[in-house]
């Protein structure tokens, strides 16, 4: 992962408009546990590309991660209006309902993804 983070640095440097290289490096971040920067990067993505489906679910699960349940769903029914067969951002977005129903103040990261 390592690896793989130093050469996605140097591809958003050197071209920092490749809305993928930015959505590499955000699953490469959250490998490696880094919620907060994945979530940037995920954000970049979308700047760059507002139809970027792995970056609308990786928002949702780095939301989800911080409990920000409303957030997460929100990502996530985008992800599921660009994609919509498929079925693992399916049962993630009716598992997030789930807990925004049982925490409708938000939740607690850490609570949500226990139970996922």
């Amino acid at each position: 992962l390592k690896a793989a983070l130093a050469l996605l640095n140097k591809l958003v440097t050197q071209h920092p408009r490749f809305a993928e290289g930015w959505n590499q490096r955000a699953s490469v971040y959250w490998q490696m546990g880094d919620y907060e920067k994945s979530l940037a990067d995920c954000q970049r993505t979308l700047e760059l590309n507002p139809n970027h489906y792995g970056a609308w679910q990786g928002l949702g699960l780095c939301q989800l991660n911080q409990g920000d349940l409303a957030g997460a769903c929100q990502s996530l029914r985008t992800a599921l209006r660009l994609l919509p067969h498929d079925d693992q951002t399916r049962r993630s977005l009716r598992r997030c309902e789930d807990l925004l129903r049982k925490y409708p103040a938000g939740g607690s990261g850490s609570k949500a993804m226990q139970i996922l």
